[in-house]
């Protein structure tokens, strides 16, 4: 008789963590579908890919488009070789307070870009919503019509200070790529950066719920040894690759945002 092929005790752990992820997620279904009210969205709603768009060439939008584009963006548009999403029309921006319009009305007077969902961003990337606000600007989840993932993407304030820092940013997430090419050590990790309307925009993965609103929407009542040691050995190994390029974290908190627990392949 042939014997089973062995598993290692992480790889256990981690079918053991899936499963009792999973089994979680079931347990808050049978709860809501008995009546309770629960928003279920941030832990069982995780977006589906969707198909690629052929991309138009620039000649070609602007034949179809030219009627519906602002004045701003016909000159805009002319950077772009590719178009790969454009909402289907003007996007409304909401009226500032004071009447002042600020970056071509694309910005609030803070310098933090108006979002709308709908919009796009590089002709590429369709803005489905806010997933969270910052001293540093915003983080939005898109639909990237050139692959047809989603992804997150960081929007930098319209102002020189914050700019600056962010380039740090985008160099240490580039580092961390290429220091963990096979993704070994649940880094996050940065597709793209561009500029776009004044902002620094920042791509990366799109992650799942964060790790407090797992907590809270558990009431509080803490998980199984095995889920909280792989939580923990995802966040050691992190910092075990950091540490030894000597890149210091100065900002851990649980309001760090997961990969899905069924990671998407």
């Amino acid at each position: 008789m042939a014997e089973s092929p062995s598993v290692s005790p992480g790889e256990d752990d981690e079918t053991q963590a899936d499963a009792e992820m999973a089994a979680y997620v079931k347990r808050r279904q049978a709860r809501h579908a008995s009546g309770k009210k629960e928003d279920l969205s941030d832990i069982s709603g995780f977006p589906d890919d969707i198909s690629p768009s052929p991309a138009l060439t620039q000649r070609e939008f602007i034949s179809k488009r030219l009627a519906k584009m602002s004045d701003y963006e016909r000159k805009e548009v002319l950077d772009f070789d590719q178009i790969f999403y454009s909402p289907p029309s003007r996007i409304s921006r909401p009226a500032q307070g004071n009447g002042s319009i600020y970056n071509h009305g694309y910005d609030d007077e803070r310098g933090d870009y108006l979002v709308v969902p709908g919009d796009h961003l590089c002709y590429r990337y369709e803005v489905v919503g806010i997933l969270g606000k910052g001293s540093f600007g915003q983080v939005v989840q898109c639909r990237d019509h050139k692959t047809g993932g989603s992804v997150a993407i960081k929007i930098i304030r319209n102002k020189k200070r914050f700019h600056t820092q962010a380039l740090v940013e985008v160099k240490i997430l580039q580092q961390l790529v290429e220091w963990d090419p096979e993704d070994r050590h649940y880094m996050v990790r940065m597709t793209d950066h561009f500029y776009f309307r004044g902002h620094l925009c920042i791509v990366t993965e799109m992650l799942s719920i964060n790790l407090y609103e797992l907590i809270k929407a558990n009431q509080f009542s803490g998980f199984s040894t095995v889920l909280i040691r792989r939580f923990t050995a995802q966040m050691l190994s992190s910092l075990q690759l950091m540490r030894s390029h000597r890149i210091v974290h100065c900002d851990l908190k649980p309001e760090v945002r997961m990969r899905p627990f069924k990671r998407n392949t």
